[in-house]
């Protein structure tokens, strides 16, 4: 796939100046800028907006070959959200150490490179040549630098441009060598992007569970796809939780597959699944109250621990390792669910929203590729339900896959890339959040046929618009 550039007359002729499209008491952010547009631009953005976004450019950094942890010097301009407070977001969010360098100034541009060593740079094509300059000036060969994925872009090119960068013949002018990033292990400059393969982290395949006489769940087929959040919602009694405990191994069901990352997982018991790359957290609280919070986590990596009883009982020094390991992996696990300062408190002193985070936390020890959550914002206040949505699409930024199964329709909507309707047992429909509220026959399950002129309350439209 090929994409093509942006000219300077398409930007100038086509962007939308001065233009709110939601009331400005929702404005979270105003950021005025001629830009490349030549044009004075005033754009307000939504704490949605820039939610969107800056999951966006997370995804983006993570399809170049970012991933958390890495660095990523940013250099480019932050005048617009959409040029270096995006990119900076973005970083943060998939869990990068940001140089929020901006453009200008390329003797400390190098300096900071050479000092930090970060493996990832966004930057214009343009200003890339005038950094790989200064690093020639000063007797640097830019295939020596830590830079190994270069994401170019927010100018205006040609195609004859294209062209030239495509035969890298620009960088060999630049810098007297050639092949800048193609020779190194990352991303070259000129790569075409390729079409993204569809990877399903989980898929059901006609599920079926019947009780007695009473088909709770039937013939219900989806897939997960990787990387993604994926909520399965519906009206009391429309058979998520059966759904659930059949994914999770909890119930056998009567008819129907259930695959985790190609293989098949349907006859396995719970205990089985953390070992495949399955978490899961409770719609009510499994945590221990008589236990720290710091031992509640660390009771989610007994998988991955070897040693046996003896020598717990002689304390021998593998277990100590073991130990030092576990706790150092349940601190990490506990500042990315945003509860570091609670590791020496005890559970049954912690407030209701933080222990759902602990048991988030718990589940992540296991170091799944996918974590279903049961519920997550059940008995949570506005404020931490909020909070609990922005940490899911950082795990997801991240690249875990997260299965969701919540009533909160504001934070369904505000979170989903892909949801899961059931009604009386049946998928009644799937989609994004776009077209599930806008699905007359959702709307009915849960409003009934009358009900239409309510849903946006039902749906989540407050929060969406």
């Amino acid at each position: 796939m090929r994409l093509p550039f942006t000219t300077k007359k398409d930007l100038r002729d086509n962007y939308p100046f001065g233009m709110f499209a939601v009331p400005k008491d929702r404005v979270s952010r105003v950021h005025a800028s001629s830009g490349t547009t030549g044009k004075p631009t005033v754009v307000g953005y939504t704490q949605r907006d820039i939610d969107q976004w800056a999951h966006l450019v997370a995804r983006s950094i993570r399809a170049a070959g970012g991933r958390a942890g890495d660095t990523m010097h940013v250099a480019y301009g932050y005048g617009l959200f959409t040029g270096g407070l995006g990119a900076h977001y973005g970083a943060e969010r998939l869990g990068c150490t940001v140089i929020p360098m901006s453009g200008g100034q390329t003797e400390k541009q190098v300096q900071l490179i050479q000092d930090f060593k970060p493996r990832l740079i966004m930057v214009t094509p343009s200003y890339m040549q005038v950094i790989i300059e200064e690093f020639v000036r000063q007797g640097i060969d830019p295939r020596e630098t830590s830079l190994e994925v270069g994401i170019f872009g927010a100018e205006p090119w040609t195609e004859a441009m294209r062209r030239e960068i495509e035969t890298l013949g620009l960088w060999r002018r630049a810098h007297a060598v050639h092949d800048f990033f193609a020779q190194r292990g990352g991303a070259d400059v000129a790569r075409q992007v390729a079409p993204e393969r569809v990877v399903n982290s989980l898929e059901v395949q006609s599920l079926t569970k019947t009780f007695g006489g009473l088909r709770a769940v039937q013939d219900v087929s989806f897939a997960v796809l990787e990387g993604t959040v994926h909520a399965i919602i519906g009206p009391n009694g429309a058979g998520k939780t059966t759904l659930i405990n059949l994914i999770t191994g909890m119930y056998t069901p009567t008819f129907g597959r259930v695959l985790l990352n190609t293989r098949d997982i349907t006859a396995k018991a719970p205990m089985e699944l953390p070992a495949l790359g399955m978490a899961r957290t409770f719609q009510n609280l499994q945590i221990c109250m008589n236990m720290s919070a710091l031992d509640n986590v660390m009771v989610g990596a007994h998988l991955r621990q070897n040693s046996g009883l003896i020598a717990g009982l002689l304390s021998l020094p593998r277990l100590r390792r073991e130990d030092r390991v576990c706790r150092a992996d349940a601190l990490k696990a506990m500042e990315r669910v945003g509860l570091s300062s609670c590791a020496k408190a005890e559970a049954g002193e912690m407030p209701y929203g933080a222990l759902k985070r602990l048991e988030i936390a718990r589940a992540l020890m296991t170091r799944p590729s996918l974590l279903l959550m049961d519920e997550p914002a059940a008995g949570l206040n506005p404020t931490e339900t909020a909070s609990i949505g922005k940490l899911i699409r950082q795990l997801a930024a991240e690249g875990l896959t997260v299965v969701l199964v919540e009533h909160d329709m504001p934070l369904v909507m505000g979170v989903s890339d892909t949801i899961t309707v059931l009604d009386h047992g049946r998928k009644i429909a799937q989609g994004t959040p776009t077209a599930i509220r806008a699905n007359e026959q959702v709307i009915a399950a849960y409003l009934g046929a009358d009900g239409v002129s309510e849903a946006g309350t039902a749906l989540g439209h407050q929060e969406a618009a």
